[in-house]
């Protein structure tokens, strides 16, 4: 089940933002260039997001550690619910 949820992930990660199921939901072009983009499922009104952006080689690390230890998302937004 995880498996086929992942290799779908990846497969949107490496599919073009301009496929017609990612709408653009803005950029900026400040310190760090990145676009946003999101898409509902249809079948589960499940929001997906997408943010585009090159990181410079020294975040590589912070980054990842970010993702490894995104089930403490409530201690970096306390107000935020699991909906």
């Amino acid at each position: 089940h995880w498996a086929a949820e992942f290799e779908i992930a990846i497969k949107d990660s490496l599919s073009s933002p301009d496929d017609l199921r990612w709408k653009k939901q803005g950029e900026s072009h400040g310190d760090y260039d990145f676009m946003v983009y999101y898409r509902i499922d249809p079948n589960t009104n499940q929001l997906a997001c997408r943010i585009d952006s090159a990181i410079p080689s020294s975040l590589l690390i912070p980054v990842l550690a970010v993702f490894n230890e995104s089930s403490l998302y409530k201690t970096w937004m306390p107000s935020y619910e699991k909906p």
